[in-house]
């Protein structure tokens, strides 16, 4: 993971997504309503006394487990994670925010930050770029630091992303916002990328129609 640093500054989502649910909601305080209630409460580990983020739907509960609980046992499945995800936003997300800004009828790149890569001091001049050198680390460098053990951990685990995705997905998949986001993306760009748009459309339907 080491390796990734050069790159891994620009992975920071979360102000985006906040700032994208602070333009989506009616107003600051539903959009904070909306933010605590999502992964704002506390739950008790009665295993071990630890306390963790209670997420919301039980799909997304499902997803950050699973995560936690597979990275702390082999830290190497997060490169299966980081390859998955953020292969998407770098490699198609400039494509999928204008997607979404017509899905939406969003006038400016407002609502969609979360596909907006700040370069300002790094040597990338684009997500393309940025994808690039990603892909390069990881099946390149990576090789020579990984045992042919973590190299198979790493591919047993890419599917179980995917899985995850599609469990995401599948909690708005018979909403109209999600039918138009995947139909546009998968016909402008193709299945690989039609998911990446489609958890997008999920996250704000949830954000408009959930307050």
């Amino acid at each position: 993971l080491e390796l990734l640093q050069p790159v891994a500054v620009i992975f920071r989502r979360a102000p985006k997504f906040e700032e994208d649910i602070y333009f989506m909601m009616p107003s600051p305080d539903e959009a904070k309503a909306l933010l605590d209630r999502r992964c704002g409460q506390e739950r008790s580990d009665k295993d071990n006394g630890n306390k963790s983020q209670l997420y919301d739907p039980p799909a997304l509960q499902e997803y950050v487990d699973r995560l936690e609980a597979s990275v702390a046992k082999n830290p190497v499945h997060l490169v299966a994670y980081l390859y998955t995800m953020y292969g998407a936003i770098t490699g198609g997300g400039a494509a999928i925010q204008k997607m979404v800004q017509r899905t939406f009828g969003l006038k400016t790149k407002e609502g969609v930050q979360i596909f907006e890569l700040d370069l300002k001091g790094t040597n990338f001049a684009s997500g393309k770029e940025v994808w690039k050198e990603l892909k390069r680390i990881l099946d390149e460098d990576a090789v020579d630091h990984l045992s042919e053990e973590e190299i198979q951990l790493i591919l047993q685990e890419a599917p179980t992303v995917f899985e995850g995705n599609n469990a995401l997905v599948a909690t708005v998949q018979k909403t109209r916002a999600f039918g138009k986001a995947t139909m546009d993306c998968t016909r402008r760009v193709g299945v690989s990328l039609a998911v990446a748009v489609a958890i997008f459309a999920a996250i704000m339907y949830y954000v408009q129609h959930n307050s």
